[in-house]
């Protein structure tokens, strides 16, 4: 991981963006539309988030940034007819996004020096133990006929990998979440535990085999039980974020990361993604097994693209529809502790409701439970913390921290997605993080099981001395 090539002065580069904004208002000026002016907000909020970033693609704000007006653009070129945006509407997400980027820009700096604390975390990183990445691919394997048989026992039938079969396991999954949103479809409680956790530690296994495993025999098996456990989960949340930290992590690696570099191969990969979503569709979706299921398909997938910000300039626009609903982004909170009865709290439905945009639509954007929870302001503020915290991680991953490019990769989903939903929120996505940062790299790779008894010295034992030392 090496740090990207910086220019000394970013003046002419900003004056030239200004020009070019000030051009393009007034070629608005003469048709003003609320989405024109979103478009132009975020191609010069994309800009100068480039220009500050040292022209790194993987500056958070330049890929919140960028991928807000890519989305946009899909959203005027939607070829279904959708909801207009709102003046209001436009002047959140501007202002959304710019707290985003103004916190990425503090957090992208050295705020103190810690140099023994450096020391140390160079020297973690460094250690190496394929032992225990087997070990996790070894769990992953293991659970995963554990999760053949709870799906058997969901669905009532024996597992085939028809399109039939995943969309019958998908109706009853959703079925259960909206009986009783509190509960999880996978058996009792230690069933429920179990299945999640093998999604999530799957996930997190291939982060860590992207990052640091070279035998192709084991990262084969483990992008299998990937795609088996992705599709036994029927949705597309784990794949996602397996694909969106993944290309984090292989972009981490190139020295040069600039965009006129990497554009085509970026551009490729979310050609791919529009093509895998399409796919998982088709495959899970009942409306898409006619005759003209292939075009029913592309359209849901627009619709998927194109619909959260339609559903967001809705809520903004109709907000007394959802004032019934609970607080949101502390309900991974407060959920638990209403059912230890601690607090009075009533957790929120599995989905949220839907409206019609004119198609059928309930998600709203990364952006709505901040702003119904918090109002404009406190939307802005939770952003600019986001921003920051993705900013120190950027800062540190790109200086060759391993566990900040882990944690990085990790969120390159919720940050990609951003326009889609919010998945900032989920408080035990970061537990379940937080432990196998620690399992893995404080535990398990400082333990090496060795043949020869005479040699059996944890790892950790060998580099004691030379840490005291320094």
């Amino acid at each position: 991981m090496e740090l990207p090539h910086r220019d000394h002065s970013i003046l002419p580069q900003t004056i030239g963006v200004l020009v070019a904004a000030i051009l393009l208002l007034l070629w608005q000026a003469a048709n003003l539309s609320p989405v024109g002016m979103l478009l132009l907000g975020l191609l010069t909020l994309s800009y100068l988030n480039y220009v500050v970033g040292g022209r790194d693609v993987l500056y958070p704000a330049f890929t919140f940034a960028a991928i807000w007006a890519a989305v946009t653009v899909v959203y005027i070129f939607c070829p279904v007819e959708i909801r207009l945006l709102g003046w209001k509407t436009v002047g959140i997400l501007v202002g959304g996004v710019t707290s985003f980027s103004i916190g990425c820009l503090l957090g992208n700096r050295r705020l103190f020096r810690m140099r023994n604390a450096d020391r140390r975390n160079e020297f973690l990183d460094s250690w190496d133990n394929p032992q225990a990445r087997l070990l996790l691919l070894g769990y992953t394997v293991l659970t995963i006929p554990i999760v053949i048989f709870d799906v058997q026992q969901i669905v009532g039938e024996h597992i085939s990998l028809s399109p039939a079969f995943f969309i019958r396991l998908r109706a009853t999954i959703n079925d259960l979440y909206l009986t009783d949103p509190g509960t999880s479809p996978y058996g009792g409680w230690l069933m429920n535990r179990l299945v999640t956790t093998s999604f999530i530690i799957s996930v997190l296994t291939f982060l860590l085999f992207v990052m640091k495993e070279k035998r192709k025999w084991a990262n084969v098996i483990c992008v299998l039980c990937l795609i088996i456990l992705s599709l036994l989960f029927t949705g597309r949340t784990f794949l996602m974020q397996a694909f969106c930290g993944s290309l984090c992590l292989v972009l981490l690696r190139r020295k040069n990361r600039h965009f006129t570099r990497i554009a085509l191969p970026i551009g490729m990969a979310g050609f791919g993604l529009i093509l895998l979503m399409t796919a998982i569709t088709f495959l899970t979706k009942a409306e898409t097994q006619g005759s003209n299921g292939l075009q029913v398909a592309t359209d849901m997938a627009f619709e998927y693209i194109a619909g959260p910000i339609a559903g967001f300039d809705y809520a903004v626009n109709h907000p007394a529809e959802f004032q019934d609903q609970p607080a949101t982004v502390f309900a991974g909170i407060l959920t638990p502790l209403s059912r230890l009865e601690l607090i009075r709290y009533k957790p929120p439905n599995a989905s949220d409701y839907f409206v019609f945009v004119p198609f059928p639509t309930n998600v709203y954007t990364c952006f709505k439970p901040y702003y119904e929870d918090f109002g404009m302001v406190g939307c802005f503020l939770a952003f600019a913390i986001f921003g920051l915290v993705e900013g120190r991680l950027f800062h540190a991953a790109v200086r060759g921290g391993q566990i900040a490019a882990f944690f990085l990769a990790y969120l390159s989903d919720p940050l990609m997605f951003s326009t889609f939903d919010d998945h900032y929120r989920y408080v035990m996505g970061y537990i379940y993080l937080g432990l196998y940062i620690l399992v893995y790299f404080y535990c398990l790779k400082r333990v090496r099981i060795c043949m020869n008894r005479s040699s059996a010295v944890p790892i950790a034992d060998l580099h004691v001395q030379e840490l005291r030392a320094r």
